[in-house]
């Protein structure tokens, strides 16, 4: 059967410094463990040498409302495809923490240990999530250690992937009344340039004798981070009839959108008397 122990986060000044928990369930060494460790890592936070999107006063306002359960079975989380088995899990609707027993003993560092409790609090919060730790990891930072063992794992291929070329095809389809041949304008291949983000951006204006445009295309390549696990590749293209004053515009702009590596752009410009004949412009660019 599994073992439960139950632990108040009662949240309660004593010389500006410590807090007096408010146990029930039996009390469990775990729990005061982890007490212990927050409230470590709290002082780093009062003194300012840890900064965050947060105030003190909001941080110690979750401490007191929080619940702190001990247990011995196994703690799953999941980030993008992978599933691991976790430290502690929490549940910001019932302002409930689940610590693992084993998994707690087994942190190596008071440092990590101190950590991991910061992150929780702060996910309770909203501020932090899993895969995502701007204020634990730089904690962790600060000691010299690396930011990735607040969340259990090691940078990898989905953490720094290879960097990929952004590839783009320009075609100008004229006026069935002309043509029905596709014009290839120009092509080009570019290697994102190499960083902690990626990126790419060109941009070309043209004149010809349908009119004046401009084309550009912003490719980026964020590297997954302990700071930002959201970093989601895309591709955004944007034509610009400049005569017409049209513009057309595809693809995520910011990275927090979901992944897009392909976009497509078109430009239509009817023509004739009743508007039936059209010429088109047509963008296509992707990340390889």
């Amino acid at each position: 059967m599994t073992k439960l122990f139950f632990v108040l986060l009662g949240l309660a000044a004593v010389s500006g410094e410590a807090f007096a928990w408010k146990e029930t369930g039996g009390g469990d060494e775990v729990g005061l463990e982890f007490r212990n460790a927050f409230a470590t890592a709290l002082r780093a936070v009062r003194d300012g040498s840890i900064q965050g999107a947060f105030t003190v006063e909001a941080l110690e306002e979750t401490v007191a409302k929080a619940h702190v359960i001990v247990v011995d079975e196994s703690l799953s989380v999941r980030f993008g495809d992978t599933k691991q088995d976790s430290v502690a899990v929490n549940i910001p609707a019932d302002t409930l923490i689940k610590v693992n027993r084993a998994r707690w003993r087994g942190l190596k560092t008071d440092r990590l240990k101190e950590a991991v409790a910061l992150h929780e609090v702060l996910s309770l919060m909203g501020i932090e999530r899993t895969g995502y730790y701007e204020t634990s990891a730089r904690y962790l930072e600060k000691a010299g250690l690396s930011g990735w063992l607040v969340s259990g794992m090691n940078p990898g291929r989905e953490q720094r992937p290879a960097i990929k070329t952004l590839s783009c095809r320009f075609t100008y389809l004229p006026p069935l009344s002309r043509s029905n041949a596709d014009e290839e304008l120009f092509t080009f291949t570019e290697k994102l340039k190499e960083g902690d983000e990626a990126e790419f951006k060109t941009r070309r204006t043209w004149t010809s004798k349908n009119g004046r445009f401009q084309f550009s295309a912003t490719a980026t390549q964020p590297f997954r981070t302990a700071y930002n696990p959201s970093a989601y590749e895309y591709v955004s293209v944007r034509l610009e009839d400049k005569q017409r004053e049209f513009t057309t515009l595809v693809g995520p702009q910011v990275s927090s959108e979901p992944e897009k590596n392909e976009s497509n752009a078109y430009l239509l410009h009817m023509s004739g008397k009743d508007k039936t004949d059209f010429a088109m412009l047509s963008a296509k660019c992707s990340l390889n």
